[in-house]
């Protein structure tokens, strides 16, 4: 008969899983709020100006200029919510699972708009940084939705959501 005494219980088990997600989560949140942090200093400064400065007036780039500063205060927003959500999610509050989810969605949808705009703005670029930029958006859609869409189907799966009853 084996031994089953340092064998973890699957609710053990389903437990530190969700306090590694509620780390990840916090880590992600912070890392989106560094970039949108650095994002905001960069646009409040000028330095995209120059950038748009070198693109034509009636280009889909210089459109996407326009809204930097809004994205990256989206940014703040969803950083900022992924740390609140990551904490309480430790603490095994329903509502907090129910905000990973929808998190996790926006995620997803901000992360799908970023490779689509980069694709749109392909031409304002010469062409070899054109197909890098093309790799860039294909790559960070594969490196992150796919993990994403695991993530939530593991939230929503029997073991864990027993932990929120």
């Amino acid at each position: 008969m084996p031994d089953n005494k340092n064998a973890a219980s699957p609710d053990t088990k389903a437990r530190k899983q969700i306090q590694t997600f509620a780390l990840v989560l916090k880590l992600l949140g912070g890392w989106v709020l560094f970039c949108s942090i650095i994002g905001l200093v960069f646009s409040l400064s000028g330095i995209f100006n120059e950038l748009q400065a070198s693109v034509s007036e009636t280009s889909f780039a210089t459109r996407i200029f326009a809204y930097f500063l809004a994205a990256f205060a989206l940014g703040l927003l969803l950083g900022g919510a992924a740390i609140f959500a990551g904490i309480n999610i430790g603490k095994y509050h329903r509502w907090a699972k129910r905000l990973s989810e929808v998190l996790l969605v926006t995620f997803s949808l901000f992360l799908a708009g970023f490779a689509l705009i980069l694709s749109m703005l392909i031409p304002a670029f010469p062409p070899p940084i054109g197909a890098g930029v093309k790799i860039m958006a294909a790559f960070s859609v594969l490196l992150f939705i796919i993990p994403i869409y695991l993530c939530l189907r593991w939230l929503r799966s029997r073991q864990v959501t027993t932990l929120f009853d």
